[in-house]
C-alpha cells in the first residue's frame, strides 16, 4: 500500500484508478484541514482554532464538539 501512495503522490500512475482517486481525495482532505500547520502552532504555544471533529477519511464535514 505504501508504494501505491508514494507513486500516486509523486505523480506516477497506478492501474487501480479507484484506489488512485481515494488516495488523492484523502490527500486533498489532509491538505485542506491544515492539520500540520495546526500541530506546528501548538508546538509553538500559539492558539489553534477549533475545527470539525471526526476522522478525515470518513467524508466531508464533521461533527460538532460543542466547545
Amino acid at each position: 500500500m505504501k508504494r501505491y501512495i508514494e507513486d500516486v503522490l509523486s505523480g506516477r500512475d497506478i492501474e487501480d484508478k479507484g484506489l488512485k482517486e481515494k488516495i488523492l481525495e484523502i490527500d486533498r482532505r489532509i491538505e485542506d484541514s491544515r492539520e500540520i500547520e495546526r500541530v506546528l502552532r501548538a508546538f509553538d504555544g500559539r492558539y489553534i482554532e477549533p475545527g470539525p471533529s471526526g476522522l478525515i477519511t470518513r467524508g466531508e464535514g464533521g461533527y460538532t464538539t460543542y466547545r
